[in-house]
């Protein structure tokens, strides 16, 4: 799969369809989010306004999610803002303390 196959999106617009796709955030700082999924999985999405499609890519790969998953999710939330403790605006509060981001369409 070349590049092409694969369009832009903004880092927030990643980080809420990976939440989608069952990744939970393990920490934020100026440049990076990192989000993890309990299997294991770990991937690392850099805060800028648009991610290249050679970003995407990679970010997928790492996921372990194919393109049709990552654009369903895309499309189901659209791009947000970053607001530390509080849940993604269509899930309950997580009772395990974890910081999470909410993500607004």
């Amino acid at each position: 799969m070349s590049d092409a196959d694969h369009y832009a999106v903004t880092s927030l617009q990643c980080v809420a369809a990976l939440r989608d796709l069952g990744f939970t955030i393990d920490g934020v700082d100026a440049r990076t989010v990192i989000l993890s999924k309990g299997d294991g999985r770990r991937v690392f999405v850099r805060r800028h306004s648009t991610l290249s499609p050679t970003e995407v890519r990679a970010i997928l790969i790492a996921a372990s999610v194919t393109r049709d998953q990552f654009e369903r999710a895309v499309a189901r939330r659209g791009s947000g803002s970053w607001t530390k403790d509080e849940p993604a605006s269509h899930e309950a509060a997580p009772d395990k303390g974890l910081a999470t981001t909410r993500l607004r369409s």
